[in-house]
């Protein structure tokens, strides 16, 4: 009995103690792991939405992805009007097959203003002027071939003048009547590569 009375008397300091200890644990041991916990569950959470947002996302880039497909044609259309790269070999190329099919003769074609860029402002512009000049002989009918010609390719390139002068002939036995030089200035463009 005197266990049981000593148990009464000191039943309020157990309790007491036992409150102690509890909160004593809970502070130190249960709460920081339920601080982690709830860390590592908002990290769980947001690894959850950033799942379905690329699960959401992907059918968004395929059907994006088919609709650019559907328009291959016209792309590749703007991507020879305005390549990224400009090649100057397929420009002088060009030039020599359409003054051939027009029936001019390609005297020369130059170049050397293509790169220059110091008419362009100080800002990168995406796109840039290039301007070159290229002298032609042949009647005025296979000019203005030369011009449709020029003016129907997918690439574009503006003619900003034309200059012109009578073919002289070193001997009278040449008829050269209706042949003449031609200089023209022209200016095309291109994606600047960034």
């Amino acid at each position: 009995m005197s266990l049981l009375n000593t148990l009464n008397k000191n039943i309020f300091i157990i309790v007491v103690g036992l409150i102690i200890i509890i909160i004593a644990v809970s502070y130190f041991v249960v709460y920081p792991s339920y601080q982690e916990y709830r860390e590592v569950r908002s990290e769980f959470d947001f690894k959850d939405e950033e799942i379905l947002a690329r699960k959401d996302y992907l059918p968004k880039l395929e059907s994006i992805e088919d609709r650019i497909a559907e328009f291959s044609d016209e792309i590749k259309i703007i991507d020879q009007a305005l390549p990224v790269e400009p090649s100057i070999a397929a420009l002088f190329k060009y030039f020599q097959e359409a003054t051939a099919i027009s029936g001019l003769i390609l005297d020369d074609i130059s170049i050397t203003t293509l790169f220059k860029e110091e008419d362009e402002p100080e800002e990168l512009l995406p796109v840039r002027e290039m301007k070159f000049s290229a002298s032609v002989i042949g009647s005025y009918a296979a000019l203005k071939l030369f011009l449709e010609e020029v003016y129907l390719t997918a690439r574009i390139i503006e003619v900003e003048s034309i200059s012109f002068s009578v073919v002289e002939s070193t001997t009278e036995e040449i008829l050269v009547d209706d042949l003449f030089n031609y200089k023209m200035w022209f200016k095309t463009h291109a994606f600047r590569n960034l």
